[in-house]
């Protein structure tokens, strides 16, 4: 085996699920994709590292998952939705690894075949 060569002996884990609440009316979807955590992490500078000992980033990482579906959201509605949420520890924890899960994903292994081997 080159030296390279990485073998996986756990099972992937599964994603977690978005978040999904109802505001006035609206429905709203929590997640992140690639780009979107790449966002967060530099527009409130979220350290990935640090992300479970730093409680007051929460309302960052709710405004962060409303980008990838909601976009326009501003600021200041966000602010309001975060405020108006229930079971906000529950909700930190979950956002938490919904950010960590997606900014692990860079380093997923491609399809068995399809990848390129490096020395």
């Amino acid at each position: 085996m080159p030296e390279n060569e990485v073998t996986a002996t756990e099972e992937t884990p599964q994603p977690p699920k978005p978040v999904y609440f109802t505001y006035k009316g609206t429905d709203y979807t929590l997640e992140f994709s690639r780009n979107t955590a790449r966002i967060t992490e530099e527009r409130y500078n979220i350290d990935v590292a640090e992300i479970t000992q730093h409680v007051m980033c929460a309302p960052d990482l709710f405004k962060g998952a409303l980008l990838l579906h909601h976009p326009n959201v501003g600021g200041k509605l966000a602010g309001e939705m975060w405020e108006a949420m229930t079971e906000k520890p529950a909700l930190h924890l979950r956002l938490m690894t919904l950010f960590i899960y997606t900014v692990s994903s860079v380093f997923e292994e491609p399809d068995e075949g399809n990848g390129v081997s490096w020395q």
